[in-house]
């Protein structure tokens, strides 16, 4: 079979949009202004200006940085998407049986729990698939 090393940077490419900016980056950012300005004109009339000068940089600071920042190769909205999946989805824990069977695992599911096994083995390939096509 033949081999063919690809350049990271051909592998990491983004095509940029505005001012050097990929869509994401720009979503974000759009995100970040959105939220700025909700933060100014809601706190402009509560607090003083000292403060909520630095409570809304804080909040377009966060959402902007999520454009930018990638964590396990992954960008920073995707993994967290992924993470807060994972923590929300339900699980089922095994059960270790000490019994005549030999003990060990026990791995017995029901239909409704092999419906769900096999969901999460499919968004498993198609996010395999997502992530192959992006990089």
């Amino acid at each position: 079979m033949l081999f063919v090393s690809v350049p990271k940077e051909i592998r990491e490419y983004e095509p940029k949009l505005i001012a050097g900016l990929s869509a994401r980056q720009l979503g974000w950012g759009a995100v970040a202004l959105g939220l700025g300005f909700a933060t100014f004109f809601i706190t402009r009339t509560i607090l003083p200006q000292s403060i909520y000068s630095w409570l809304v940089m804080a909040s377009v600071a966060i959402p902007f940085a999520c454009g930018f920042i990638t964590i396990k190769d992954l960008p920073a909205d995707l993994y967290f998407r992924l993470m807060l999946k994972f923590l929300w989805e339900s699980r089922k824990p095994l059960v270790y049986n000490n019994g005549s069977d030999g003990g060990g695992l026990k791995h017995d599911l029901s239909k409704e729990e092999k419906k769900q096994l096999k969901k999460i083995r499919k968004d498993r390939e198609k996010f395999k698939k997502t992530r192959s096509e992006i990089y």
